[in-house]
């Protein structure tokens, strides 16, 4: 039997980890792609369940070339951005917690872990919904798109000094 060495830190998700809000994101894209008809939608939808937690942006530029056979440009991407993000801020800030998570903060708080957040979400948005949340002072640090959340945690990691275990 091998030993496990105790938790020294812990790293979050956000959208169906923190709050229930990974439903609000879903009902964005099918209503971003809406006007392509019911086909587009559907793909687009898939899409985005299949790649949940991958950055929106690289989302909007699969679909523009394989659904809509087109290149995005960072224009039109930007546009998808702020589009996207109209339609969810409001219903993510209103989202309730996931079952379980506030008492899991609080408990991981009162054992004194640092915690983080790792998210798809922009970061500047993640950082907006944690603070208007309340959430601020349980977190470290929250970290989100550009960057990949394996990027993260390889940076965590290397700068708290810990083992991914």
């Amino acid at each position: 039997m091998t030993s496990r060495a105790p938790i020294q830190a812990v790293v979050f998700d956000f959208d169906g980890v923190i709050l229930e809000s990974a439903d609000v994101k879903t009902d964005a894209f099918v209503e971003l792609y809406a006007e392509h008809g019911a086909e587009v939608v559907g793909r687009a939808r898939a899409h985005h369940l299949a790649n949940v937690g991958i950055s929106r942006f690289k989302k909007f530029a699969w679909i523009a070339e394989h659904v809509l056979g087109r290149t995005l440009t960072d224009d039109d991407s930007a546009a998808l951005g702020r589009r996207f993000a109209d339609l969810a801020l409001a219903k993510v800030l209103a989202a309730p917690f996931v079952p379980g998570a506030e008492a899991a903060l609080a408990a991981l708080a009162a054992r004194g872990l640092p915690m983080f957040v790792a998210s798809g979400t922009p970061e500047d948005e993640l950082q907006l919904i944690v603070e208007r949340r309340g959430l601020g002072p349980a977190f470290r640090e929250v970290h989100g798109a550009p960057r990949e959340k394996l990027e993260i945690l390889r940076d965590l990691l290397a700068r708290l000094g810990l083992a991914p275990d």
